[in-house]
């Protein structure tokens, strides 16, 4: 691995595809040889370097003090949302000769994550992440990189150092998640793309409770109670992503219903999950990341279910009272009528909670108003209202389509709100 002898960094603070620490832009050049690799998806490829440098500041493969090295190796990531389309990550992943590439030459070789050829690569521009602790007490996080432009090459014997490279750029950052216009007279969403982002709430809600509430805490008690969860598609995201307890309050439904995108998914999790072999594991942070969140995912981990409205009345049942008191959050993704109920049950118990509203029903609350003391009418006016209810609430608008801000807080964050003493709006 060769670099640059003067690296300057700037701070580029952005969410990446995996469980992150910081992420950075980096101004300086990387080189190694490709030493394991996979391309699990048309849209997600990851790959190990071999340094070629004693100096690089990459991670210790033994970190995990399983791996019995201390050389380093340098974690890469190729994805969609870093500009890779499924074309353009497909012939890259035939250029470094990745296995499992829809694409490739080599779909099933016997070593699934070990390059045939000693493919060079030269990233150029990129950004560097800092991975969470996986391993024992102690291990450092890691970092991996996201490769905006880089270059490839097979050596050969009539090869000089700088022949034979071929460039690959990916495609310029856009926002990924256009919001459709919903005043009169604009235009809807397209039935292709921005509808199909609408599917990505749950995904994008569960990332933010993580992000804002923490794992280890959403972990505590009972869970999370999802109220008004309908199928289940943000407690599957919660239980089965995260290894979160969950449950579902709701009088409709069965609880969590596994669709056919659900299994899908969890088969190709199982399938990433094996494509990482020991040696690869042994040596990678990021394939210990990798391995874990893949692993995490198992159809045995869906949530349970109480079929009951969310109302007063759950305190007068004895198990159901239990669930509330002993839950870590409250939240629910449109949950239409019970959003109401689910900010005054936390305010009043002082628990954490989170809501993306969606339906209004300004007739049946005329004391919701919005700042200026105009009666709640819109999503819009309404997420004023919640904000409003106490201090220490934030709100954020998700990365998906339709009704998308979410509104939540936290206990310590805001308790004034509770002293005041806040009743039923």
């Amino acid at each position: 691995l060769c670099l640059d002898p003067t690296p300057t960094r700037a701070a580029a603070r952005e969410r990446g595809v995996l469980t992150h620490l910081s992420r950075s832009h980096v101004e300086r050049t990387m080189r190694g040889t490709v030493a394991h690799g996979a391309a699990f998806s048309k849209h997600f490829a990851a790959f190990t370097l071999a340094p070629e440098c004693d100096d690089a500041p990459g991670t210790s493969a033994g970190d995990d003090g399983n791996a019995g090295s201390s050389s380093l190796v340098v974690d890469v990531v190729l994805n969609a949302k870093d500009g890779w389309d499924r074309n353009l990550l497909g012939d890259v992943c035939n250029a470094l000769h990745l296995p499992g590439s829809p694409y490739a030459s080599n779909p099933s070789p016997d070593t699934p994550t070990r390059p045939p050829l000693n493919v060079v690569v030269e990233l150029i521009d990129f950004t560097e992440e800092r991975l969470e602790p996986v391993g024992d007490a102690g291990e450092s996080p890691g970092v991996c990189y996201h490769p905006t432009r880089l270059r490839t090459r097979v050596p050969t014997s009539t090869d000089d150092d700088d022949g034979g490279w071929t460039t690959w750029t990916a495609a310029p950052r856009v926002d990924e998640t256009p919001r459709a216009s919903t005043g009169k007279g604009g235009q809807k969403a397209s039935k292709g793309g921005q509808k199909a982002r609408k599917d990505t709430r749950a995904i994008h809600f569960a990332a933010l409770l993580v992000r804002e509430f923490g794992r280890d805490n959403l972990r505590k008690g009972r869970g999370v109670v999802d109220v008004a969860g309908g199928s289940g598609d943000l407690a599957f995201q919660l239980s089965v992503r995260f290894g979160i307890p969950c449950t579902v309050v709701d009088p409709r439904g069965g609880g969590v219903q596994l669709t056919s995108r659900h299994r899908r998914l969890l088969a190709s999790r199982a399938a990433n999950s094996a494509a990482i072999d020991d040696e690869w594991l042994a040596s990678s942070p990021l394939a210990r990341q990798l391995r874990r969140e893949w692993e995490t995912f198992a159809p045995d981990a869906c949530a349970d279910h109480v079929k009951a409205l969310f109302d007063e009345r759950l305190m007068f049942d004895a198990s159901t009272a239990a669930l509330i008191r002993d839950c870590s959050a409250l939240v629910g993704l449109h949950p239409d009528q019970a959003t109401g109920a689910i900010v005054d049950c936390g305010l009043v118990m002082g628990k954490p909670w989170a809501v993306v509203p969606c339906c209004v029903f300004p007739n049946r609350h005329p004391n919701r108003r919005d700042a200026s003391g105009r009666v709640a009418r819109t999503t819009d006016q309404l997420v004023e209202h919640i904000a409003g209810r106490a201090s220490g609430t934030r709100r954020r608008t998700l990365p998906c389509d339709g009704a998308n801000e979410a509104v939540w807080w936290k206990p310590e964050e805001g308790m004034e709100g509770v002293r005041q003493g806040v009743g039923r709006e």
